[in-house]
């Protein structure tokens, strides 16, 4: 598959076996690369201005999380599928390309599009990690409240 957009973006993909060989403007991250330096996905989704995926929960948190776009294809049978494209676009910046464009290659458009419309409306909160811990402090200091 040859890309249309490599000219003027970088692609990074994942994987355990580095391939034989890859074209410009594609780079490989080796898992195990990433791991044994204490980095993790969170990570690479964090640095990255778009990822192209399926939707799932891991991949739209963390895209959340991170305020990093999602260009997000179908995934097949899911259930929740269509109630996370539906919501999607309230909280995070998101838009889909269809399996063919994806498969061909083509995704200088959909990429370009993606990165100029606007913040979505909502942002949620992140920190839910800091919430429960306050919520867990309050009650061992104030057990019956």
């Amino acid at each position: 598959m040859t890309l249309d957009c490599l000219d003027e973006w970088t692609v990074v993909v994942t994987g355990r076996t580095t391939p034989a060989s890859l074209p410009a403007g594609v780079a490989f991250v080796n898992e195990g690369y990433l791991y044994d330096r204490g980095l993790r996905y969170e990570d690479l989704v964090a640095a990255s201005d778009v990822v192209v995926s399926k939707p799932g929960y891991g991949v739209i948190s963390e895209c959340l999380a991170h305020q990093t776009a999602l260009l997000y294809t179908s995934r097949g049978r899911f259930r929740e599928y269509d109630v996370m494209v539906r919501e999607m676009p309230r909280l995070l910046r998101c838009a889909h390309i269809g399996q063919d464009d994806l498969l061909a290659g083509r995704w200088r458009a959909p990429l370009d599009a993606l990165l100029a419309s606007p913040a979505p409306p909502e942002r949620p909160e992140t920190n839910g990690a800091d919430i429960a811990a306050a919520r867990i402090l309050q009650l061992l200091t104030h057990p019956n409240g």
